[in-house]
């Protein structure tokens, strides 16, 4: 994921770089732990700009106090004070839904002499163009957007899709069989209340590796379109968790994780693409992947490049299925025909990227360059 600094400023996005006697303005899109490089709570003496719901789950997965955290809400937008071209100015800040996961924001900055638009990790839907969206009304400069998938043979289903695969697979099961959902809860809660909804079924939350069971319940209280849905009882038929099949007792369960970079580096390797299936079922029927993202498909990018139409471009991460960051660029020149420029940003270190939405193939470009569409 990409992590960097405004040219000429103090203003970071999604990355905390280490003072080096400088002050930073810190923003952060959302609380996935690949967004907090760089961040050390117990040093931290700064404040991170990010949206209510993010505040809340940065507190509890990461134990950020409070006073470090100034939480703004979706389109009201804001003033934050920080240098640019060595003047200290105000620039005004305004955040997006990203439909990515729970909190989850775009980043639009007002430069004195240009418009920024961060897109951090998203999911295009038409509805972001909608007649009163702020991205219609806005002209932007400069768009630095989630790539992780922009390559030409990767094609997801919508959101909507994927849970009627979901729900298409337990209806296979006997009512009884156990189901063990393997995922982060954070971003696969569409996918979960719909199977809940579905089946009149509760969840059981099983330990997880990532958040002490107390965490887990006040993450809960983040999103409280699931938390009705949560049960006490371990015996409950649906159980959200990392959970082993051999932890299982039982021989007739089934184990789900949503997955993208999965079904992404099939479809890339493919010589038909279109004819990989969203859905992979293991021999014995009891481990399933089902084709779910919380990212762009290539499709969806270009239809989102061609309607906030920038005049430069800053791809945020090398996609798979490229050798290296030049073959990339050139296919981003073949549909927007221009010359390579200097970026408006500048990238700290290559640092693979883990994280729960199966994007572990992630990695900054060791030079960040913006593509000039002018």
């Amino acid at each position: 994921m990409f992590q960097g600094v405004v040219d000429e400023s103090n203003v970071a996005l999604d990355w905390f770089p280490e003072a080096s006697g400088r002050s930073w303005v810190h923003i952060v899109s959302h609380a996935h732990m690949d967004h907090l490089r760089g961040l050390d709570v117990d040093s931290f003496q700064g404040s991170i700009h990010c949206s209510w719901v993010t505040g809340s789950l940065l507190s509890i997965r990461k134990n950020i106090p409070s006073k470090h955290l100034t939480l703004h809400a979706l389109r009201e937008p804001f003033f934050l004070e920080c240098t640019y071209r060595g003047t200290l100015i105000r620039v005004s800040c305004e955040f997006v839904d990203a439909n990515h996961c729970p909190g989850a924001v775009m980043v639009l900055l007002e430069f004195p002499e240009h418009t920024v638009l961060y897109t951090g990790d998203f999911r295009y839907h038409p509805n972001m163009f909608g007649t009163q969206s702020l991205l219609r009304t806005r002209s932007i400069d400069v768009l630095i957007f989630d790539s992780t998938f922009f390559h030409p043979k990767v094609k997801f289903p919508s959101k909507e899709k994927s849970a009627g695969l979901l729900i298409d697979l337990i209806e296979r099961k006997s009512t009884e069989t156990p189901i063990f959902f393997s995922c982060e809860m954070l971003g696969s809660e569409e996918m979960l209340l719909v199977a809940a909804q579905h089946f009149g079924e509760k969840f059981f939350l099983h330990d997880s590796i990532h958040l002490q069971p107390s965490q887990r319940r006040l993450q809960l209280e983040c999103l409280p379109s699931l938390a009705p849905f949560v049960s006490e009882n371990p015996q409950s038929r649906f159980v959200i968790g990392s959970v082993c099949r051999n932890s299982c007792e039982r021989s007739d369960y089934l184990c789900l994780r949503p997955s993208a970079l999965f079904f992404a580096q099939i479809m890339i390797r493919s010589k038909s693409p279109e004819s990989v299936e969203p859905m992979y079922v293991s021999r014995d029927a009891k481990f399933a992947r089902i084709l779910f993202s919380m990212h762009c498909d290539y499709v969806e990018l270009r239809k989102f490049i061609n309607e906030i139409a920038p005049k430069k471009l800053v791809p945020m991460v090398l996609p798979p299925g490229f050798k290296d960051e030049i073959s990339f660029l050139q296919l981003l020149r073949e549909h927007y025909p221009s010359k390579l420029s200097s970026s408006l940003l500048t990238s700290n270190q290559l640092v693979p990227k883990k994280e729960s939405c199966d994007c572990s193939h992630k990695s900054l470009f060791v030079s960040v360059c913006a593509i000039s569409l002018e």
